[in-house]
């Protein structure tokens, strides 16, 4: 669970990569920012097949839904590629850049 035990293990790890250390709160707040997305993904994976039941036959709202299902899977990469490359500022920008898109174009969906 998240106590000191287990922050000195990931500042350990992370001194050994020549990072600065991170506190408990940020720790926390990731895995709230990942837990969340994975709720996020699963809800939309809900949603995203009983709309395709529903609107089957309704062009508009297929397309739309193909689109709001390809920009999701793009920001899960752009995550996981900010994780990977270490918050490289750029990838980071687009990745919050996506998100907007998908909150905008869910907004305008449902």
């Amino acid at each position: 669970p998240f106590d000191a035990t287990m922050l000195e293990r990931i500042n350990a790890k992370r001194f050994e990569m020549n990072l600065d250390p991170v506190t408990l709160s940020q720790v926390i707040f990731h895995f709230i920012h990942r837990f969340a997305a994975l709720i996020i993904l699963i809800t939309a994976q809900i949603l995203m097949v009983l709309s395709f039941k529903a609107y089957k036959n309704v062009s508009v709202v297929m397309q739309s839904i193909y689109i709001l299902e390809g920009l999701l899977m793009i920001q899960i990469i752009l995550g996981i590629l900010t994780v990977l490359t270490q918050k490289e500022p750029y990838l980071t920008s687009v990745h919050v850049m996506m998100g907007a898109a998908v909150l905008g174009m869910a907004v305008l969906l449902f």
